[in-house]
C-alpha cells in the first residue's frame, strides 16, 4: 500500500496584508500548495492520503478555504484526517473539519484518538490533545510536539517504538526524528524559522517499509545582509535585511522592494549592543491597500465610505495616542 502524507497545510493563513485580486497574497498560496499536492497525488497515485494536522488555519475558515477544500479532497484517494491545534474542537468554536465527511465520502475525520483498518494494517489516529495517550498499531498519524525537537518544552514523548511508523504534524520543517518518525512538514512556507528549509509531502510504501520525500516549490524567505548577487532571484520573495547603520544610506533597499513581495529591515547600531525594532516597507500604505481591495470587489460605495470613514478614524485616533 502507498500513503501520501501532508501535513499543516494551513488553507486560509494570512498574511503581509499585501492583497492581489481581491485576496491576500500569502492565503493564496496555501491554495496553491494544496493544489500541489492534488498534482502530485495524481502523478504518484496513493492508495489513501493522510494529513496529519492543521487542513485549515482557524475553526472560522474563510468560504474561499472550504471551497478549496472541498474541490482538492474530491479528487483524494480515501484520506484520513486528524485535528491539529488549530483546527480541533475548542470551548468556543466547532472544528471546521466536521463539515468535510458530510459531503466528501472518501474523507474521514478525526477529532478523537482511535484506532482503523487502513487496507491491512491498523493505524492510531491521533489528533492534538493536551494530554496525548498511545495505543499500539501499525502506524500513528499524529499531531503532537515531542520532547526530542528542541524547540518543544516541557512536550511528551511520542511512544515509537509502538509503531512500525510514525507521521506528525505541528513542526513546519520536515524532520526524522527517530527511524521510524518523522514530521512531515508542510507543502508551503510560513515564517522565516522554515528559511532553507525545503517543502513537501511524503510518501511511504507499507510492503517495503520506504518513505521517500517529495519537495515542492514554495514561496521563497530570504536573509539578506549585504545587496544581492542576482535581484531578480528575489522576484515575490519574503525579504528581512539586517544592516548596520540607517536604512535610508542603503539605496539598493528601493529596488529590492520593486521584487519582493514584502521587505523588511532592522539595523544595528555601530555599537552592536542595540537592535532597532523591525520596519516593514510594504507596497502601499494602508489606505492604498485598502482602496485596492475594494476596487476588486462588488462593494457597495455606501458600504465603502463607511469603512473608509471608519478607517481614517482609528489611524488618527492611534496617531493621537503615539504623540
Amino acid at each position: 500500500m502507498k500513503i501520501l502524507v501532508t501535513a499543516d497545510v494551513h488553507l486560509g493563513f494570512r498574511a503581509l496584508g499585501k492583497v492581489e485580486r481581491g485576496i491576500n497574497v500569502r492565503e493564496r498560496d496555501t491554495y496553491e500548495a494544496f493544489f500541489r499536492v492534488l498534482e502530485v497525488v495524481h502523478r504518484e497515485r496513493p492508495d489513501v492520503v493522510f494529513i496529519a494536522g492543521d487542513l485549515f488555519d482557524s475553526r472560522r475558515p474563510s468560504v474561499d478555504a472550504y471551497n478549496v477544500a472541498f474541490e482538492v479532497l474530491s479528487y483524494f484517494p480515501p484520506t484520513y484526517i486528524v485535528a491539529g491545534n488549530h483546527d480541533n474542537d475548542s470551548p468556543f468554536n466547532r472544528s471546521p473539519l466536521r463539515v468535510l465527511p458530510r459531503r466528501l465520502p472518501n474523507v474521514r475525520v478525526f477529532l478523537k484518538p482511535g484506532i482503523e483498518k487502513v487496507g491491512d494494517l491498523t493505524v492510531f489516529f491521533l489528533p492534538y490533545l493536551e494530554n496525548p495517550y498511545f495505543e499500539p498499531a501499525d502506524l500513528l498519524l499524529c499531531h503532537v510536539r515531542d520532547v526530542r525537537v528542541k524547540r518543544y518544552r516541557d512536550a511528551i514523548r511520542v511512544k515509537n517504538e509502538l509503531y512500525r511508523f510514525c507521521f506528525s504534524g505541528d513542526l513546519h520543517m520536515f524532520t526524522e526524528v527517530d527511524r521510524n518518525f518523522v514530521y512531515v512538514g508542510p507543502p508551503e512556507r510560513f515564517t522565516f524559522e522554515q528559511e532553507g528549509h525545503p517543502v513537501g509531502v511524503c510518501v511511504y510504501d507499507t510492503e517495503r517499509e520506504k518513505l521517500d520525500y517529495i519537495e515542492l516549490p514554495g514561496r521563497k524567505f530570504v536573509t539578506l545582509h549585504d545587496p544581492p548577487d542576482d535581484l531578480q532571484s528575489l522576484e515575490g520573495a519574503v525579504v528581512r535585511v539586517v544592516l548596520q547603520g540607517q536604512p535610508s544610506e542603503y539605496e539598493w533597499l528601493k529596488d529590492l522592494k520593486k521584487v519582493a513581495l514584502s521587505v523588511s529591515v532592522t539595523w544595528q547600531k555601530p555599537d552592536k549592543q542595540v537592535v532597532q525594532e523591525e520596519i516593514q516597507i510594504s507596497k502601499g500604505n494602508l489606505f492604498e491597500r485598502f482602496e485596492e481591495f475594494v476596487s476588486q470587489r462588488s462593494f457597495s460605495q455606501k458600504a465603502v465610505e463607511l469603512a473608509r470613514t471608519a478607517l481614517r478614524s482609528a489611524y488618527e485616533l492611534e496617531q493621537s495616542k503615539s504623540h
